[in-house]
């Protein structure tokens, strides 16, 4: 009887027990069912894109509403925030999208971006003074909606390869470096990204 290497075993094993686990699951091999509409009720989504496209615009490199963060902050909306969450952020969004409704006549996605950047700014200043204070009840939907944005964008492709630098191996760790004209923050290795919510 010849000896069983320990890659065949656990080649045997992966499959086996691949296998015996989708048939107890009964889960199809599919694609991932498509993430909830809640955020496109109401014409979220383009809110949404408006947003995130006003918090990184494309400039050398894609925006955020280019590389897809409004779907990405969709899908985080539904699938990982908390419901009690969840509903303060639809709230927040509401709130928002009403707010620039009756002051300025249309809708965010419909204003120019420089526009759009105003309001952004004159808000978060607004939202910020009311920290110290009592905050509203949605929560601070703007730190919230930014804190997102970022996450999605530098984890995307488009902003952990064209605009940092994607490095898979960093070698050594750096804890103060100094970027030197022409090169690019490390998207990778040297400061992960930690999605930390206001």
């Amino acid at each position: 009887m010849d000896p069983i290497s320990r890659r065949a075993l656990l080649r045997t094993g992966a499959v086996g027990g691949g296998a015996a686990g989708l048939a107890l699951l009964g889960a199809p091999l599919g694609a991932a069912e498509p993430v909830a509409a809640a955020t496109a009720d109401a014409g979220r989504q383009p809110l949404l894109a408006a947003l995130v496209d006003t918090i990184i615009p494309a400039t050398d490199t894609p925006g955020a509403a280019e590389a897809g963060v409004a779907d990405f902050v969709a899908m985080m909306v539904e699938r990982w925030m908390h419901p009690d969450e969840r509903a303060r952020f639809l709230a927040g969004l509401d709130s928002f999208d009403a707010t620039v409704r009756r002051s300025h006549g249309q809708p965010f996605a419909a204003l120019p971006p420089a526009r759009r950047l105003e309001i952004l700014q004159a808000m978060a200043a607004a939202e910020e003074g009311t920290a110290a204070g009592t905050p509203p009840a949605e929560g601070p939907f703007l730190a919230r909606i930014r804190a997102l944005a970022i996450y999605g964008y530098y984890t995307s492709e488009a902003g952990a390869s064209q605009e940092l630098e994607l490095n898979l191996v960093p070698g050594h760790y750096e804890p103060c470096h100094d970027l030197q004209p022409g090169e690019r923050a490390v998207s990778l290795g040297r400061n992960n990204a930690v999605l930390r919510m206001p």
